[in-house]
């Protein structure tokens, strides 16, 4: 009465599967917190900053003008906020909601340099662009990793 069945599965001898998260390096790890923490605060800001909103509205004859800022402000502290948590996360799509979000980004400067093209601008945007780029650039460097570890 010979039995080849075990208590163990076949993955029992495997080793423990990969989380996404340990393929990230040291620095992509802090940009990551940095977006998390910062995109929090951005919101709790526009949050208290509602009332100077507030203000302008009642002096505004078109309120659209007041509240579309308010709402801009708000999606794009929630997209920061989630660029890093998905990444932390290790959601399998995160990188491409990054990449997105970083193409939004240049269709928006591309549109503020066509909008001020003076040197005030550049001014705002040389610091974002060297800011994001290195983010950028890790991001692409661990694509093929990140895509091939499987859910678990």
């Amino acid at each position: 009465m010979t039995s080849d069945s075990s208590i163990f599965d076949e993955a029992f001898g495997q080793p423990a599967p990969v989380r996404r998260r340990a393929i990230l390096p040291l620095v992509l790890k802090i940009y990551i917190w940095f977006f998390m923490v910062g995109g929090v605060f951005a919101l709790l800001g526009s949050f208290f900053s509602i009332g100077e909103f507030r203000q302008q509205m009642n002096t505004t004859a078109d309120p659209l003008m007041v509240i579309l800022p308010i709402i801009f402000i708000v999606i794009y502290c929630v997209c920061i906020f989630l660029m890093g948590w998905l990444l932390w996360r290790g959601v399998k799509w995160a990188l491409r909601f990054n990449l997105v979000i970083g193409i939004f980004g240049l269709i928006f400067i591309g549109l503020l340099l066509l909008n001020f093209p003076s040197g005030g601008a550049l001014s705002l945007i040389l610091p974002l662009l060297l800011f994001f780029t290195p983010y950028f650039l890790m991001l692409i460097s661990i694509r093929k990793k990140w895509n091939a570890l499987n859910d678990y």
